[in-house]
């Protein structure tokens, strides 16, 4: 009769190889795998430790006793849990659940323990699921596990109720993109973060809008670093391999609030910390969303420019000069721009109605859509230019897969 145990142990190994453990899931069959032989054990303990989900719940009896002493003593408990996880040897993959302390507490005893060199080696991800913390995650905790030598995706999720049109109160890291909806960042955090990224294409930032969190114990007292900041800092690590970008600072640097005008109106308004400098200085930079009101100059934006969403307009603010350059920006700045979507929320009809005006002086052609006209389409540009006055309706973002699909679609409708 055959008998398992007969197997080479390659064949072992791929057998226990296929029930490897992934994300959510238990591992009853390899941790039973590791109770029926020594042999069984030396194949199936290493792929069972590939992946571990630490969750702390509490229940009568000696576990129970164990862990209230852990959280009497939180320095004692991190030490321990970083401890275990360090010392194996095949761990691959943490999704860490914590229902205590802040996560920047916590990020920080992976890098602040005295653990060997060699342990996490091969950690590949981490995940922090914060349980009752609503407030915007810290990311200076993050950086090291992101630069510990096999990581590839550092992701963070905080316990927010989503509504309809909400972004997740969700963050990742790795090396190639960022994607940030539940941070606040400092200047010096942003720049060990971008120069931690070896080759980044696609950076997501967006502040959260702050009737969405009650706290903010983990970020603390901090200065969040200005839309000017943010461009520099990109410009000087990543002006060659950027190709996405998505910024939005709304929720947090109104334009329109009274110290923010008087310090522009101070500076002048294309010296301002509040809006973006050139971005000819980046080489591939093909699609962006950024706020209408904080691109000062359409001849600021990037040569290879393919896609761009402009948000948050008021469509009173867009004078005639300003659509005469965009209605020019292939010709003169952007030679392969596809798409152009200026959206605004306006609830009156007259903006647009301006802006309609401004572009019969121009001599431009164009077609109106939806009720009232608020939906204006150019036409014999060479690329499509809208403005979409829609209030209550926001412009739905896609993920950069997304808009690579659409680029493969219209390459293949070009040909």
């Amino acid at each position: 009769m055959a008998n398992l145990l007969d197997l080479p142990t390659e064949l072992l190994l791929r057998v226990a190889e296929s029930l490897t453990p992934s994300e959510g899931t238990d591992n009853p069959t390899l941790a039973s795998l590791c109770l029926t032989s020594r042999l069984l054990r030396a194949v199936a303990q290493p792929i069972l430790h590939t992946y571990v989900h630490v969750s702390i719940q509490l229940y009568p009896g000696p576990l129970w006793l164990f862990l209230r002493t852990l959280l009497e003593h939180p320095t004692l408990a991190k030490r321990v849990v970083v401890e275990i996880l360090s010392r194996l040897p095949s761990l691959e993959h943490i999704a860490l659940t914590a229902l205590y302390d802040h996560p920047g507490s916590i990020l920080s005893s992976l890098h602040t323990s005295p653990v060997d060199p060699n342990h996490f080696a091969k950690l590949k991800t981490f995940h922090l699921n914060k349980q009752y913390e609503d407030g915007p995650v810290n990311l200076a905790g993050y950086i090291p596990v992101l630069q510990l030598p096999s990581v590839e995706r550092v992701s963070t999720e905080n316990s927010v109720p989503t509504g309809l049109g909400d972004l997740p109160p969700t963050n990742a890291l790795s090396h190639t993109e960022l994607e940030l909806f539940w941070c606040f960042v400092n200047l010096p955090t942003l720049q060990d973060l971008l120069k931690a990224c070896s080759s980044l294409r696609s950076v997501s930032f967006v502040i959260p809008n702050e009737w969405r969190y009650r706290t903010m114990q983990d970020v603390g007292v901090y200065s969040q670093f200005a839309p000017q900041e943010f461009v520099i800092a990109l410009l000087q690590t990543h002006s060659h391999t950027l190709e996405m970008l998505w910024a939005d600072f709304h929720a947090y640097y109104d334009l329109y609030e009274r110290e923010i005008v008087e310090e522009m109106a101070e500076t002048g308004r294309e010296n301002s910390a509040y809006v973006y400098p050139s971005f000819r200085g980046f080489d591939n930079l093909r699609r962006m969303t950024i706020e209408f009101g904080r691109l000062v100059r359409v001849r600021d934006l990037p040569e290879a420019l393919e896609s761009l969403n402009l948000r948050h307009c008021e469509f009173a603010e867009l004078d005639e000069g300003y659509l005469k350059d965009l209605l020019e920006m292939k010709d003169r700045w952007c030679p392969n721009i596809r798409e152009v979507i200026v959206h605004g929320t306006d609830e009156s009809v007259e903006s647009i109605l301006l802006a309609q005006e401004h572009a019969r002086r121009l001599g431009a052609l164009f077609g109106t859509s939806a009720e009232d006209g608020r939906v204006v389409t150019f036409l014999g540009l060479g690329f499509c230019l809208q403005l979409q006055c829609m209030p209550g309706k926001s412009l739905r973002l896609q993920s950069s897969e997304e808009q690579e699909g659409e680029d493969e679609d219209g390459d293949e409708d070009d040909n």
